[in-house]
């Protein structure tokens, strides 16, 4: 699955929109905020990934791209990496 010119580049705005709220957090002193901006940057940009590929394969009927996709908890795997 390569990435098209125009993802790219909407990935690359995202990195920045996001880059530019968490540098003003912290500039405020507001760390929790930041760390709540960090997560919400993995789960937009995973799901901007993911959005015109909504299966992994294309078996019919495959068992795990039917699956319920798990929800995450607040505090993800970068927030706990980063501390």
């Amino acid at each position: 699955m390569s990435a098209q010119p125009d993802d790219v580049r909407r990935l690359r705005d995202l990195h920045d929109f996001y880059a530019w709220k968490v540098n003003a957090a912290i500039g405020k002193g507001r760390e929790e905020l930041a760390w709540e901006l960090a997560d919400d940057y993995v789960d937009t940009s995973v799901k901007a990934m993911t959005a015109a590929h909504p299966i992994a394969c294309e078996r019919g009927g495959c068992v795990m791209c039917a699956r319920p996709s798990a929800t995450r908890p607040k505090r993800g795997w970068l927030s706990r990496l980063l501390r």
